[in-house]
This record gives structure tokens, C-alpha cells and sequence, in this order.
């Protein structure tokens, strides 16, 4: 799933993350320790169950500027080919 960040100046949304599980564990990807602790400390009654986690967060997250997608296979990732869209 992406993390988003609408950039309303700008005319864009940039990914600023992305949120997986892997082996098990919740893994937020980010460049910024903002959007990586927001992301792991949102939900912490369900940090036992990472997917339940990822179903959760775009419920937990969106607002006008900041939103977590749904969780989407690559192939169907308007990202996929840049950070940012128009």
C-alpha cells in the first residue's frame, strides 16, 4: 500500500511511503521518520496482526492531505513508474 501526501500548491500527490508485511512484520518505507513512526505507531492494538494492520490504515488515514491507498498488487500502482502524479 502507498502512502500518500497531496502537494495542493504543487498540482501533484507524491508517494512518500509505502506499508507491507513482510515476514510477518509491518515494514513502512519511507524517507522521512515522520511518516514511518506516524504509519507504525497508528494502530497499535493491532501490531500483532499485520495484515488486519494494512486493511486498517486507509480507514486510519485520509485526509485532504495525507491518505494510505488500499493494498494493491505493483501491476495496478498509479506509482509505479515515478513518486509523483499529476
Amino acid at each position: 500500500m502507498d502512502l500518500i501526501e497531496n502537494r495542493w500548491s504543487g498540482g501533484y500527490q507524491e508517494r512518500v511511503g509505502v506499508a507491507t508485511v513482510q515476514g510477518g512484520r509491518i515494514e513502512v518505507k519511507a524517507d522521512s521518520a515522520h511518516y514511518r513512526d506516524l504509519v507504525q505507531n497508528a494502530l497499535p492494538e493491532l501490531s500483532s496482526r499485520p495484515e488486519r494492520f494494512l486493511a486498517q490504515l486507509p480507514r486510519k488515514f485520509h485526509s485532504d492531505y495525507f491518505f494510505a491507498t488500499e493494498p494493491h498488487e505493483d501491476a495496478d500502482c498509479p506509482f509505479a513508474h515515478g513518486t509523483r502524479v499529476s
